[in-house]
């Protein structure tokens, strides 16, 4: 047996080509306007996304829950806890983690560790002002302000002071 001939495989051709003809020429087949199946589709497509990236509604609630856990952190001072983290304000609030992680990193463009630590400083650097390491160690002060350790409170307080609480001491009171 040899090769099927040209006009045997043609309805095999036609039955191929028809449905693409269909899709792509509408006009020639249909007398339809010039614009195609195809390009109305990639049309209400591109519309379909567009509706589904609503960014100022997302950027709303972005705002709202920043607001939100801004809100919870000054008025209950979670941050003096040794153990809080982002699941804490996640679990209190009821946010998603991914929410509150894209809060700080998006919105505040600072990571939450950093965040909590400025924190935790800024609340020791107060104590430290109104004269607490007077009648506390720094260790102790390290302790009210939320900080595991010692070591922990000195490498936070020289990255936001530039110099150690003994220093600052010295230098500010």
């Amino acid at each position: 047996m040899g090769n099927p001939s040209v006009s045997a495989q043609l309805p095999f051709y036609i039955l191929l080509l028809s449905p693409i003809c269909l899709f792509l020429f509408p006009s020639w087949l249909y007398g339809e306007s010039k614009e195609t199946v195809f390009e109305r589709f990639w049309q209400a497509f591109k519309k379909a996304l567009n509706n589904s990236q609503n960014l100022p509604e997302e950027t709303l609630h972005q705002s709202e829950d920043l607001n939100r856990i801004i809100a919870f952190i000054q008025d209950n001072k979670p941050y003096l806890k040794e153990n809080f983290s982002l699941h804490d304000i996640s679990r209190s609030l009821n946010i998603p983690h991914v929410r509150v992680t894209n809060c700080f990193n998006k919105q505040l463009m600072i990571s939450f560790p950093v965040y909590r630590n400025k924190l935790r400083i800024d609340y020791a650097t107060s104590l430290l002002f109104h004269g607490e390491h007077l009648s506390t160690s720094i260790e102790g002060i390290a302790s009210k302000a939320g900080f595991k350790s010692k070591s922990a409170f000195y490498i936070a307080f020289k990255a936001e002071h530039g110099m150690t609480p003994i220093e600052w001491i010295k230098e500010n009171l």
